[in-house]
């Protein structure tokens, strides 16, 4: 993970070190002022397990939770985030032809519920000033589902009742990179872009 300032020059960088391979998969800021990091890591063959890990402002591992399930052996998660009045938001990746599925957790990492829209998938999600959530991903075309603070989706785009469970998250060994900070960069000149309208169909074949 790597933090730069505001114009593009590094503060810092760190390494993660698991027992087995990991991957991370975004990174986004919490309003403390730490991070979340998204991801996962492989346990046996290509099976793998959920990952999240809270980092402090500098970098350092302050909690980290992991997410499997029975019916999906290569669970993955994207784009954690944290939520207004506690807790985070997060996807979970396509597993054996089924669509994603989103899960909310709460500042413990307690998993408070977990949803499945259906024939979502590489879905992106942001919570909604209701409380509730957004998801985009892919149906054949682009689709957009919109959710409750329980996460409760119209009936005809539910695809059933996940069975994510939480399990004991790998040790982690952090190590900050040694030697100078190299590659200063300085902040561009703003430049003008031009935006044409976006012209947008909507289409809703089942009752909200």
């Amino acid at each position: 993970v790597l933090k730069l300032n505001a114009v593009g020059n590094r503060e810092w960088d760190r390494y993660y070190t698991f027992p087995f391979d990991a991957f991370f998969t975004s990174v986004r800021p919490t309003p403390e002022g730490g991070f979340i990091v998204s991801g996962y890591y492989i346990t046996v063959g290509t099976s793998s397990k959920a990952l999240l890990i809270k980092l402090g402002l500098d970098g350092k591992v302050t909690a980290t939770f992991a997410y499997g399930s029975s019916s999906c052996p290569s669970e993955t998660a994207f784009g954690a985030q944290n939520l207004v009045g506690g807790g985070y938001l997060f996807s979970l990746g396509l597993c054996n032809g089924a669509s994603d599925s989103v899960a909310r957790i709460d500042a413990s990492g307690a998993i408070l519920w977990q949803r499945a829209p259906a024939n979502v998938f590489e879905a992106a999600i942001s919570p909604t000033l209701d409380g509730g959530y957004v998801a985009a991903g892919q149906a054949g075309t682009m689709l957009v589902v919109k959710a409750n603070a329980s996460g409760a989706l119209p009936e005809c785009l539910q695809n059933g009742t996940p069975d994510l469970v939480r399990v004991d998250p790998p040790p982690v060994v952090v190590t900050a990179v040694a030697g100078p900070i190299e590659n200063t960069f300085t902040q561009p000149n703003p430049i003008a872009v031009t935006a044409s309208p976006a012209h947008l169909t909507t289409q809703f074949t089942c009752n909200p």
